[in-house]
């Protein structure tokens, strides 16, 4: 029997949750079932990881109190 693996990964794409991308141990942070490695809203707040201030905590408001491009939710500053 032949399992298919397209990114190589040892994880047969039919229980991969980020097929083309290698992601061994299937870390999926916010739960959506699509793998991290893959995920282009890692925390689920509707705010893509390149536009996010703060990419793992949750803050769709995306305030940052002090300007410095990190959101308060994760910023040591506030």
């Amino acid at each position: 029997m032949d399992i298919e693996d397209k990114d190589e990964d040892g994880v047969p794409n039919t229980l991969d949750n980020c097929v083309d991308q290698p992601n061994k141990n299937q870390e999926d942070m916010d739960g959506d079932g699509r793998g991290d490695r893959c995920d282009e809203d890692l925390d689920g707040d509707n705010v893509q990881n390149q536009e996010d201030n703060c990419i793992n905590v949750v803050n769709p408001i995306q305030s940052d109190f002090d300007g410095d491009g990190f959101g308060d939710l994760c910023d040591n500053c506030v």
